[in-house]
């Protein structure tokens, strides 16, 4: 591990519903990650090829599509999750995560909060600052900007923003996370294509209970909301690790083939068709990439209304929230 060398992302933004109070679950806010990540770069350091180094935009896009669909109440909890996903990358060995909430809803404060935690695949070296053993988890309370200096704060682009999901409660059903996950049906829906469009999630348990999400985004196209359902049920999926495999079905099969077939020219070729075309909706394959693990999910294509129980219900939720209806969304307990 003393060999190891750091990478480190700072000032990853992302908007999200993530708080213990109810005005920060209705409202959002804004969030801020800085990231270490510590791994070997000797390799890319000498041949300065692109598919040896660590893929920026896979770690960035992580971080914001977990705020953004997380509905977490404690800081704490969306660190932790945050550092699972940085560590799905094989490279890395250990991260460092910081998680800062910008605009805290505590009278007569105006600084912020943050949550920073360590966490490794093997014992924390010992020649890194601040990752003693009683120092994995530790909030820091920043206090407020001096003064005369420009507080104002540039939010980041929401183009093509998608809300955060709507998650069943856990009511009756328990906490998803001690459940071993089957099978996911993911869908997406886009009136006018495009045009407002919606997806939808059911995430099926052993157990025979399940569990759903779904969301919606303004302007958007059809197949873009078949990809954000797949990159939410993956995003799960990682959140309540398991070895057990799963199936995910999906009705696209430009999603099926893009992600089992294609993406890897497309990776040889830079994102490139095979024609030397830019790949359309890159910045979504790039995360679906980042996420999906061929050794524990198995990508099976369902015929759409066919009658299918759990491709219709990801279709009606999707189709809802592409008519900017809200889905009740619920968890069935198996008897």
């Amino acid at each position: 591990m003393n060999n190891l060398d750091c990478i480190h992302l700072t000032g990853v933004r992302g908007y999200g519903h993530i708080g213990a109070l109810p005005e920060e679950q209705a409202l959002g806010q804004w969030f801020q990650v800085d990231a270490s990540l510590w791994l070997d770069v000797s390799r890319p350091g000498e041949t300065d090829a692109l598919d040896d180094a660590l893929d920026y935009r896979y770690a960035v896009a992580a971080i914001q599509d977990t705020i953004a669909t997380a509905r977490f109440a404690l800081l704490e909890k969306l660190a932790t999750v945050l550092a699972q996903k940085l560590l799905a990358e094989s490279r890395v060995q250990q991260v460092r995560v910081k998680v800062t909430k910008l605009n805290t809803p505590i009278p007569g404060f105006a600084g912020e909060i943050a949550v920073e935690i360590v966490r490794g695949r093997d014992p924390l070296p010992q020649s890194l600052p601040g990752t003693e053993r009683g120092a994995e988890a530790s909030p820091v309370v920043t206090s407020p900007v001096a003064k005369g200096k420009d507080t104002k704060r540039q939010e980041p682009d929401q183009q093509d923003f998608n809300p955060p999901p709507s998650l069943a409660g856990k009511g009756a059903g328990g906490d998803p996370s001690a459940k071993i996950v089957k099978a996911m049906y993911t869908d997406g829906a886009c009136s006018g294509n495009p045009g407002p469009g919606g997806w939808g999630v059911v995430v099926y348990f052993q157990d025979g209970s399940s569990h759903e999400l779904g969301g919606a985004a303004a302007n958007t196209t059809n197949n873009r909301m078949e990809m954000q359902a797949a990159i939410a049920a993956l995003e799960f999926f990682q959140a309540h690790p398991q070895t057990e495999r799963i199936t995910l079905y999906t009705d696209s099969e430009y999603l099926r083939n893009g992600i089992t077939k294609w993406i890897s020219g497309w990776k040889k070729r830079g994102w490139k068709t095979a024609d030397g075309k830019p790949v359309k909706n890159e910045d979504l394959w790039r995360q679906l990439d980042f996420l999906y693990t061929p050794s524990v999910v198995n990508w099976q294509y369902v015929r759409g209304h066919a009658g299918d129980v759990g491709n219709e219900r990801a279709d009606a939720i999707a189709a809802a929230f592409a008519q900017q209806r809200s889905p009740k969304l619920t968890q069935v307990i198996a008897s």
